[in-house]
Order: C-alpha cells, then structure tokens, then sequence
C-alpha cells in the first residue's frame, strides 16, 4: 500500500467491481467447462461416425473390386467365344469397370478431417 492509500477503506464501488468480476469470471469459467465438454462429446460422435464411413468405404471398394474382377473375366470369356453382339458386350462391361474405378478413386480420397489439426477435435 501507498501513502495515499494506507488506512483509507475499501469503497462500496470497489466492493462492486470485485463481486463483478469474480462472478464474470465464474461465468466464463462455467461456459468454458460446458462448451468443452459439448466438443469433446461432439468429437467422440463425429470420430465414431467418421469410423463407420471408413470401414463403409472399405465394404464398397472391396465389392467394387471384386465385381471389377468378374467383369474382366467375363471380358475375357466374351473375346474368345465371340457370341453375336460381344463387342457392345464388351463395352457395356468397360464402361461399368471405369464407373468402378471412378467410385473406388473417390472413396479413397474422399477425407473427413474429424482430426485434422485445423479443427476441434484433436
């Protein structure tokens, strides 16, 4: 304490603004604790959710694969039979083996940046 201010009391204003401030402050801090556990809440749904689409992705590349496969093999059987009308056969079966990969391409890179850096949830 100063000169100036040794042994002058403590104003009612002053009272004031520390009850102010002490209850702003328990607000905030209140608001805080709340709105972190609604992120980490939040997080936990969209890690699960993101966990869900990943093994979803996985099932489709896999099917799309494999139909890829018998695709190609029928493709194979077409050219050497060579039954009346192969050759749109055959491009029916090209085009649906492109639209496969087309499908498998955008799933493997398509991101859903649940723990990105960037975001809340890391």
């Amino acid at each position: 304490m100063t000169k100036e201010t040794k042994g002058k009391p403590i104003t009612h204003q002053t009272i004031t603004m520390l009850v102010v401030i002490v209850v702003l402050a328990g607000g905030f801090a209140y608001s805080y604790a709340s709105l972190s556990g609604r992120i980490s809440t939040v997080c936990q749904q969209a890690t699960s959710i993101a966990l869900e689409e990943e093994s979803l992705i996985n099932n489709i590349t896999l099917t799309l694969q494999s139909q890829m496969s018998s695709d190609n093999s029928l493709i194979q059987t077409l050219n050497s039979t060579r039954p009346a009308g192969y050759t749109d056969m055959i491009a029916i079966l090209n085009n649906e083996i492109t639209q496969d990969l087309a499908l498998i391409n955008l799933g493997t890179t398509a991101e859903v940046g649940v723990n990105s850096a960037s975001g809340p949830c890391h």
